[in-house]
């Protein structure tokens, strides 16, 4: 199985794994198009957004779990911010898929408080869970973090969407979007092998 998904061009995009993409973008052409939704967001660019958006660029790859099916860039064009999102892909057979989504729907990091858990459906995958979290430790400038994690149970597969920890107002906007975006997100007949194999 493979999940294919759709999304807003300025608001998402694909992070790659390695360059050139199977499309033929390049790392430095990747890179432009960040620097272009930053600009956009700021309205100007000199040499100290490109320096910005270059180190920005290379913290956001890194981020990249090898367990990613897919990992997703929120930048909307209209904000300078960013969050990233990790899409998963489990076997769910031979074991409780609700124990496989309980332990795959939050990071494994200290919390300030428990996560908020409720229902999330989906056309596609059906019935899921989305829990809301805020991590115990913070930013250096003493601002929390949190994230949004979405978990289903589908086919026979436990598919996880995941958001890095980020900053709560970067969470509050991301949130309706994020929702947008899993609700796109379906299970199709074919091979992992990473964010080549997804749409």
């Amino acid at each position: 199985m493979i999940v294919e998904f759709g999304f807003p061009t300025d608001v998402w995009e694909i992070i790659p794994r390695s360059f050139p993409t199977v499309d033929g973008t390049s790392e430095e052409a990747w890179r432009e198009r960040l620097i272009a939704a930053y600009v956009a967001s700021v309205g100007e660019q000199d040499g100290q957004t490109r320096e910005i958006v270059s180190a920005l660029a290379a913290k956001i790859r890194k981020q990249i779990s090898p367990l990613d099916v897919a990992t997703v860039l929120f930048r909307p064009v209209s904000l300078p911010i960013t969050a990233v999102v990790h899409i998963q892909l489990f076997d769910g057979d031979g074991f409780d898929t609700r124990e496989a989504i309980a332990t795959a729907m939050v990071p494994d990091i200290p919390f300030a408080l428990p996560p908020a858990v409720q229902p999330f459906s989906s056309e596609s995958l059906g019935e899921g869970k989305k829990a809301a979290f805020i991590g115990a430790e913070t930013f250096p400038d003493g601002t929390s973090a949190g994230g949004l994690s979405y978990a289903f149970s589908s086919a026979g597969q436990v598919v996880t969407i995941q958001s890095s920890p980020a900053r709560l107002d970067v969470v509050g906007i991301l949130e309706q979007h994020l929702d947008a975006l899993v609700l796109t997100v379906k299970l199709a007949e074919g091979v992992v092998s990473g964010v080549e194999q997804v749409s």
